[in-house]
């Protein structure tokens, strides 16, 4: 994910394509992990998660992997989990990754 992101984490976002066994989807990510803490219990309530989310569930659900917390993948209508809203840059990259300009 790191090498994606030219080897700094990111807010900025990318057209990409996830492919799932024999399906290709379209899809937009960001590449800065936030809102967890790498090795607490997945969900557990947490202090300090990353990406100043302060206390709250901890969304980080691989420990050990270096990373605190997840980081964002979007498709089609997708919604935030900050806000509930639709993200227009999101929606304007996975139009660019499934070919609608």
């Amino acid at each position: 994910m790191l090498e994606i992101f030219n080897s700094q984490w990111s807010w900025e976002r990318k057209p990409c394509l996830l492919e799932v066994d024999d399906r290709v989807f379209a899809v937009s990510i960001s590449g800065m992990p936030h809102a967890g803490v790498d090795g607490l219990p997945f969900l557990q309530n947490v202090p300090d998660r990353s990406g100043n989310y302060g206390y709250g569930s901890n969304f980080d659900a691989i420990a050990g992997n270096n990373m605190n917390g997840h980081f964002d993948l979007y498709f089609l209508n997708s919604l935030r989990h900050k806000d509930n809203q639709i993200d227009p840059d999101h929606q304007k990259n996975i139009h660019i990754s499934g070919g609608v300009h």
